[in-house]
C-alpha cells in the first residue's frame, strides 16, 4: 500500500536531497531533478513511500522506482536511511549495467557497492531496523525530529478532539 501526506511529501523531498548528494558526490554521477546521467543516457528515478513489515526498501526496474518503507521515515537514524538509499541505488546501477538478468544480491550487485567504497552494511539484503539504529550513537538533531513526529502521530490518534484539531489546524498532522 502506498501513502501520501504532507509528512511523506516532506520526507520524499529530504530523501531526494540525500539521493542527489549520494549520486553526485559519492557515485560521481550527475543527477538533476529526477533523472540520473549514466554513460550519456538519462535514466528516470522516482521515489515513493510504502508500508510493508518485511522490507525496508526496493528498486523496481520496470518503473525506475525506489520505494522506502514508512518505518524508515518514522524510526530510522539518518545513517541507516542513507545506507538503505545506497543499497537501492546499487540495485539501480546494477540493473543499468547488467540488465534485468543479473542476480538480485549477487556478485554484480556487490561489485557495485564495493566500487563506490560503501560499508559492507550497504550490501546486506535484510536489515533489522532496531538493531541498525542501536549500532549508531544517536544523532541528537535526528532523534529530536523523530521524537516530535512520534508525538504528532500520537496526537492524531488522541481521543481528545482539541488535540486532534490543534494538530490539524497547525498543519502539523503527519498523516492526513
Amino acid at each position: 500500500m502506498f501513502y501520501y501526506s504532507k509528512t511523506i511529501k516532506t520526507f520524499i523531498a529530504r530523501v531526494r536531497e540525500d539521493v542527489r548528494e549520494i549520486i553526485n558526490l559519492e557515485m560521481n554521477l550527475k543527477m538533476d531533478r529526477s533523472r540520473v546521467l549514466y554513460n550519456g543516457i538519462l535514466y528516470p528515478l522516482n521515489i515513493v513511500v510504502f508500508e510493508d513489515h518485511n522490507r525496508l526498501g526496493y528498486f523496481d526496474h520496470r518503473t525506475y522506482e525506489i520505494g522506502l518503507s514508512k518505518k524508515l521515515m518514522m524510526l530510522a537514524h539518518d545513517r541507516v536511511l542513507k545506507n538503505v538509499i545506497r543499497h537501492e541505488l546499487a540495485h539501480f546501477i546494477a540493473f543499468i549495467v547488467h540488465g534485468p538478468e543479473h542476480v538480485i544480491h549477487g556478485e554484480e550487485f556487490k561489485d557495485v557497492c564495493r566500487s563506490y567504497g560503501w560499508d559492507p552494511e550497504v550490501e546486506r539484503a535484510y536489515s533489522n531496523l532496531n538493531l541498525e539504529n542501536s549500532k549508531l550513537e544517536g544523532d541528537l538533531k535526528t532523534e529530536k525530529l523523530l521524537e516530535r513526529l512520534k508525538k504528532l502521530l500520537a496526537l492524531t490518534s488522541s481521543d481528545n478532539p482539541h488535540e486532534k484539531r490543534a494538530c490539524n489546524f497547525k498543519g502539523q498532522c503527519p498523516i492526513t
